[in-house]
C-alpha cells in the first residue's frame, strides 16, 4: 500500500537502513521506496553498518537499536558526528535503549507504514539532497 507523502518531499532521499531482521528490513525498504526514498542497504551487522555510516553520502538513517545481539551505538555515534539525522527502531522500550540511541526519535516495533513514513519525514523538515561524505 502506497503511503501519501506531502509534496513527494522524501523523493530521492538516501536513507541508510540498518536492520538485522530480513522480513522487517524488506517491509521498511518497500515502504520507503514507495515514498520515493533511495535505500542504502539494508545492512544487518554492526561492522558493515558502521562502514556505511562513516563514509556513504546519506540524508538520514533508520537504525535498529539491537543488531544480532550487538548495540547500534557505534553506528549512531558515526551518524551523529556527521550530522546525519536518524530514527531509532526497536522492539525494546525506549528506557532500555542505550543512551546515544535513546535521545533520538524512536519508533517501537511493530509499527505501521504510515507511522514509519511520518517518523522518517519528520527527520527532514527541509530536504536538500544527499549529504556529502
Amino acid at each position: 500500500m502506497l503511503v501519501d507523502v506531502p509534496g513527494a518531499a522524501m523523493s530521492a532521499m538516501r536513507i541508510l537502513l540498518v536492520e538485522d531482521e530480513p522480513a522487517t528490513a524488506a517491509e521498511i525498504m518497500r515502504t520507503l521506496e514507495e515514498a520515493g526514498c533511495e535505500i542504502v542497504g539494508p545492512i544487518g551487522g554492526q561492522a558493515g553498518a558502521l562502514t556505511l555510516a562513516e563514509g556513504e553520502p546519506l540524508d538520514g538513517a533508520i537504525v535498529d537499536a539491537n543488531l544480532r545481539g550487538q548495540t547500534a551505538e557505534p553506528v549512531a555515534a558515526a551518524l551523529a558526528r556527521r550530522g546525519i539525522p536518524f530514527l531509532v527502531i526497536s522492539g525494546q522500550a525506549p528506557p532500555e535503549v542505550p543512551s546515544v540511541l535513546g535521545n533520538r526519535p524512536f519508533l517501537a516495533k511493530p509499527f505501521g507504514e504510515h507511522d514509519l513514513v511520518s517518523a522518517t519525514f519528520d527527520l527532514f523538515p527541509t530536504h536538500q539532497g544527499p549529504a556529502a561524505s
